[in-house]
């Protein structure tokens, strides 16, 4: 039985060496990398990657401290302050769906949210 499992582990043939561990397999594929002529092209694609889900990441945290005054009459269960809070959500989103009707608006509605 235990020899069945060698074989196996093996890709089936006795004679076959062991297979690699993790790291020296990501040892071989950096040395590939690293000997490439797509070398560069990879570094930027992955710096941009990482810049991407940076800036991302950023705008996400900025845009929840925006949204405070929103989810906060929700919170508290105060009906008109949510109306009153709903209704800038929608003249921030009306030109942000239709920029071309109405481009000064979203602008001016962004500053009054006060996000330091």
């Amino acid at each position: 039985m235990a020899k069945e499992w060698e074989q196996a582990a093996n890709g089936g043939q006795a004679g076959s060496p062991p297979p690699q561990s993790v790291a020296s397999q990501l040892k071989d594929m950096t040395a590939a990398l690293w000997t490439s002529r797509e070398r560069t092209k990879f570094i930027l694609l992955f710096v941009a990657l990482v810049a991407v889900v940076g800036a991302t990441a950023y705008a996400q945290v900025k845009l929840n401290a925006c949204n405070k005054p929103f989810y906060d009459p929700l919170a508290h269960k105060k009906n008109s302050m949510f109306i009153e809070q709903l209704l800038v959500f929608a003249e921030l989103a009306g030109p942000l769906a239709h920029p071309q009707r109405r481009p000064d608006l979203a602008q001016s509605k962004r500053q009054s949210c006060h996000v330091q």
